[in-house]
């Protein structure tokens, strides 16, 4: 029962993120630019190219074949003898090769097309789980840097105090020691954002992707519940497509011992009317046993078991993605409801403990060491929840992307 009410909390809260925002764009016109930026969608979009040019390779051996040959001899009585035929085949049948070769090759094709797809999906994710980490890195520099303007306050405080010798230089050497320290934490926030903001500008090199969040994400046309097997984001998808490309493959392999009867036509190109008498039409078929069949019937025994292994793959992948899909939501309600309101109390607490601290500590009723405690204190719990947003979002990121950003 706890199950089933968290799966439709899920598609509850995900129909409801899905109808909201609005786009300025088709995520065809998104990935299109993602793929600008990326050197491993353009690869894949190479061999969608070659997939497709297969497929065309394959459909023209329907066509009629044409040659021209020629051939001359020279005798001892230093006569030629020289000729030149043209000739034409077409099959007429193949017996189900023909449809079989052209329905694997369309299957490699639809592969290549989805591992595209699924490589675009995946560089838009972490396209957003890199923004999601430069915004968590400047959000801890804010909290940062407001926590050192308060030492800095209570550093000067303390230099005040020590001219008319009420502070130690002790004191003052603890609260110099706690500015340095943050401030340097600043600083190395600022160098890892750096790296982040590379890393950002590979992945997004246009002015759109550059003000991508994942509320302006086009919206995806989706009616099928997400927690079903009918519905297949790309991984399972892709996974689908490599089990009927086998399958294709197993057919095409099983019908290449058939035979092919071909329409053949020869006929000399020459100005003697005796060549003219050694024009032919006539049928041919062809059979071909090579090895007795024995090595198509090897490799129908490793189709086969490759087949039943990507069924298998399917059933467990899209079974781990039900549960993936479950627990990414199962924290995102924990995070949204429980620890994100509980953290800010704890902050609303800390905050009014460390205003008390201040005043008794101008009163001169706590030690200087209490003070730093408490903003200690603070600090840690504004960066956690600094943390925990920073978790809700590549949560929600997760959840999108699981779900090729039909529901946000």
């Amino acid at each position: 029962m706890f199950v089933k009410n968290i799966l439709s909390g899920v598609t509850a809260s995900l129909l409801l993120m899905g109808a909201t925002g609005v786009s300025a764009q088709t995520m065809d016109e998104l990935l299109l630019e993602l793929r600008s930026c990326s050197p491993e969608i353009i690869s894949r979009e190479a061999a969608v190219s070659v997939a497709a040019g297969n497929v065309e390779a394959e459909k023209a051996k329907r066509l009629p074949s044409f040659s021209l040959s020629a051939n001359g001899k020279l005798r001892a009585d230093s006569s030629n003898d020289t000729g030149l035929d043209a000739s034409a085949r077409y099959t007429l049948m193949s017996f189900g090769k023909f449809e079989a070769n052209e329905a694997f090759t369309e299957r490699k094709l639809q592969v290549e097309q989805l591992a595209s797809h699924e490589t675009s999906l995946q560089k838009l994710a972490e396209l957003l789980q890199r923004k999601s980490s430069y915004s968590r890195l400047s959000d801890d520099i804010k909290t940062l840097g407001a926590i050192v303007q308060m030492q800095q306050e209570v550093l000067d405080r303390v230099e005040r105090r020590s001219k008319v010798a009420l502070s130690s230089e002790s004191d003052k050497n603890a609260v110099f020691s706690k500015v340095w320290q943050n401030k340097n934490r600043i600083n190395e926030n600022r160098l890892q954002q750096q790296v982040v903001k590379t890393e950002l500008d590979l992945l997004a090199c246009t002015e759109t992707l550059q003000q991508l969040s994942l509320e302006q994400v086009p919206q995806q046309p989706g009616d099928v519940d997400p927690l079903t097997q009918e519905f297949a984001n790309a991984s399972v998808a892709l996974l689908d497509a490599r089990l009927e490309t086998k399958s294709a493959e197993l057919e095409a392999n099983r019908l290449s011992l058939r035979p092919d009867l071909e329409l053949v036509g020869s006929v000399p190109v020459d100005d003697d009317q005796s060549y003219k008498d050694n024009s032919s039409l006539g049928l041919e078929m062809n059979v071909s046993y090579g090895n007795m069949g024995r090595v198509e019937a090897a490799r129908a025994v490793s189709l086969e078991a490759e087949v039943e292994a990507l069924r298998f793959e399917r059933e467990v992948t899209n079974a781990r993605r039900i549960r993936n899909l479950v627990s990414i939501e199962q924290r995102i309600l924990a995070l949204r409801d429980e620890v994100l309101p509980n953290q800010q109390l704890a902050i609303d607490t800390v905050a009014m403990k460390l205003a008390s601290k201040e005043r008794l500590f101008k009163a001169g009723r706590v030690s200087l060491f209490e003070l730093l405690s408490s903003f200690d204190e603070l600090l840690t719990a504004r960066l956690d929840l600094n943390k925990f947003r920073a978790e809700l979002h590549q949560a929600e990121i997760d959840r999108a992307a699981s779900l090729d950003f039909v529901f946000r």
